[in-house]
């Protein structure tokens, strides 16, 4: 077991990009007030290579268990304006009221150590002018889309990109139009990832290495979505705090990971194919840097 005060120190070196300021000041300190009273008494399983997916199955049982109890507690409130005014593609993954960015969609800040970044929904049709709104308001830099539009036969986002994006030297861009004129996020996909499903953690791995590194050249913010902004994208996000974790050679816990996620927003990390997405993609880049090294 990782000690509850390593972990938390480890998770709060996680650098904060040069010159980034912090927008969400406040935000950050409801999170680790909010986390301070969730980890007291709590200790967490040290990340170790090799774990079966029935190890980690029971794992994942406890964290889902535990997270249920917790969701239903006064301090997380969800942003109920959100449903009254029909801002919500998915019944019950909601953001906090807490952390909500914007009143006018369903997007949460999330903050892992000094870094911040916004998980929300897949904009349906009526809310695509809102989803830019929140692109440009909050001076977004880069976008991850994990979904398709459909799934089989069900909507599962709407088409934004169709007739905004163009391409410059190899990169993709979002031409967000604004009343000034046209504000380029440049957007990463990885449509092909199934609702409710883990993915190939090498595949995974790969773009959450190159998102990453654009982030620290661009100083950038990074928004990133799926269908409902949770399962899917909560994966992504716990990928990026693993890789962080590991390339400063530090012990971590995926499980306290999704904890932090889950007290951000609700069904972070929803599924347990999910789960072990995580622990296979950290063996694997473990082995890479091994590799190197050698």
């Amino acid at each position: 077991m990782l000690r509850k005060y390593a972990i938390f120190l480890i998770l709060s070196v996680f650098s904060l990009y040069a010159g980034q300021s912090e927008p969400y000041a406040s935000v950050k300190t409801q999170i680790e007030n909010r986390w301070q009273g969730f980890q007291s008494n709590r200790e967490f399983k040290e990340f170790k290579p090799g774990k079966s997916d029935a190890e980690l199955k029971a794992e994942f049982e406890v964290i889902h268990t535990t997270r249920l109890s917790i969701w239903t507690t006064t301090p997380y409130a969800f942003a109920r304006h959100l449903i009254a005014e029909d801002l919500i593609r998915a019944p019950g993954c909601i953001a906090f009221d807490f952390n909500n960015t914007v009143p006018y969609y369903n997007a949460s800040t999330i903050c892992l150590g000094d870094q911040y970044y916004i998980a929300c929904e897949g904009p349906r049709s009526k809310d695509v002018s809102k989803f830019f709104d929140l692109l440009t308001t909050q001076h977004v830099t880069h976008l991850v889309r994990l979904t398709s539009s459909y799934e089989a036969w069900t909507k599962k986002c709407h088409p934004y990109w169709d007739g905004f994006t163009t391409e410059s030297d190899g990169n993709v861009y979002l031409n967000v139009p604004t009343d000034t004129g046209v504000c380029s996020v440049q957007a990463f996909h990885m449509d092909h990832w199934r609702d409710h499903h883990g993915v190939d953690p090498e595949e995974l791995l790969a773009l959450v290495l190159q998102i990453r590194d654009g982030l620290k050249k661009d100083n950038g913010l990074l928004v990133v979505h799926c269908s409902a902004g949770v399962g899917r994208t909560g994966t992504f996000l716990a990928s990026l705090a693993i890789v962080e974790a590991i390339d400063k050679g530090l012990p971590f816990s995926i499980e306290e990971i999704v904890y932090r996620l889950s007290l951000q927003r609700v069904h972070s990390v929803a599924k347990f194919s999910q789960y072990i997405t995580l622990h296979r993609l950290a063996e694997s880049y473990l082995k890479k840097k091994l590799n190197c090294q050698s």
